[in-house]
Parts: structure tokens; sequence; C-alpha cells
């Protein structure tokens, strides 16, 4: 999980939808694939124009060797209403 968000200069826990835990999630067709189990809200959005370098930080180490894949997207309205839910996700590579 991460728990920090930075983008350009800004570094921020409180633009990040932090989970409760790290439960996995046992159906890939479930919503919760989303941003997990029991979500609790951001109380900031923060705003990045092309070009920013953002980076994240985790609340500990990976704890396997394989791959992590992380997702970002836009929203497509007002980012403290959206629920992550639709096809705008892109793979960071």
């Amino acid at each position: 999980m991460w728990t920090t968000l930075i983008a350009g200069s800004t570094t921020t826990m409180s633009a990040v939808r932090q989970p409760v835990n790290n439960t996995p999630v046992q159906s890939v067709t479930s919503t919760q694939m989303i941003c997990n189990t029991n979500t609790n809200t951001a109380s900031q959005t923060v705003s990045v124009t092309p070009g920013t370098t953002v980076g994240f930080k985790l609340d500990n180490t990976l704890y396997h060797q394989g791959p992590a894949a992380i997702y970002i997207a836009k929203a497509p309205g007002s980012a403290a209403g959206w629920d992550g839910a639709g096809g705008s996700w892109l793979k960071v590579r």
C-alpha cells in the first residue's frame, strides 16, 4: 500500500485513499479491485500538470520478489467525487 503522494514540489498523505488494511481482493471482477476494501476517503486533491514528476512512498517494503503494477487515471470530473470506476486507467511502466 502506498501512503504518500509526491507530485512536483507537493508531498501529501491527505490525497491518498488509504485502505484500512492490505487484505487481498479475492475476485478480479469485484469493484474492490479499484481501490481495495474499506478505503478511507482522501481529504485533498492534487492537480498535476503534464510533465510533472509523480511518485509515491510505500507504508513498508514489498513482501514478494515479483513485479508490482501501478496504475493511474485522469478523473472524468471531480477527483474528489470519483470512485475510480471506468476504463481510463493506464499502467505506469
